[in-house]
């Protein structure tokens, strides 16, 4: 992919941010946008997942939707402070982005969770994130039961925004 010296890079590193995940989406396509979220619990003790991103807005914020009772959700209350790691290998290039995270407004949390299909807003009432299952049947069996549950009536969004500064 060539190479990349420090003045290949401006003072403000949001338009290289832009670039690369536009690079990234041309060369890796499904899951360009892919990234690890890093948080830390109240206790000290750090995790790790992948997480999508959803947009680098105007104020060069990074958002990224999660349920705000999940496992991440409850360690960003507790802590704000995040690492997000975008790593391309195949095109040679990461970027990490640290900061603090915030949570979106309930009306823009709510627009993203009703873009979403209905089935998938349907699985997130179904799957506690961060809990354990005891098997796959148990899982479908909340789905079946959601999807009555929520049958010729609108899915209410659980609270789920967060963007990082």
């Amino acid at each position: 992919m060539g190479t990349l010296s420090i003045g290949d890079l401006g003072a403000d590193p949001i338009p290289t941010v832009r670039a690369w995940l536009a690079e990234a989406e041309t060369h890796i396509g499904a899951d360009f946008n892919s990234m690890v979220l890093a948080t830390v619990d109240g206790q000290g003790r750090p995790s790790t997942r992948n997480v999508l991103l959803r947009e680098v807005d105007s104020t060069d914020r990074f958002w990224f939707f999660t349920n705000r009772s999940s496992h991440k959700g409850r360690d960003i209350a507790s802590n704000s402070a995040v690492s997000l790691l975008f790593s391309w290998l195949p095109i040679h290039r990461q970027i990490r982005v640290d900061g603090v995270a915030e949570e979106l407004d309930d009306v823009l949390s709510d627009e993203y969770f009703y873009s979403r299909p209905r089935d998938s807003q349907v699985a997130a009432w179904a799957s506690e994130q961060s809990s354990v299952l005891a098997s796959r049947s148990e899982l479908l069996d909340e789905v079946r039961r959601r999807t009555a549950e929520f049958e010729g009536r609108e899915v209410r969004g659980p609270r789920i925004g967060v963007a990082t500064r």
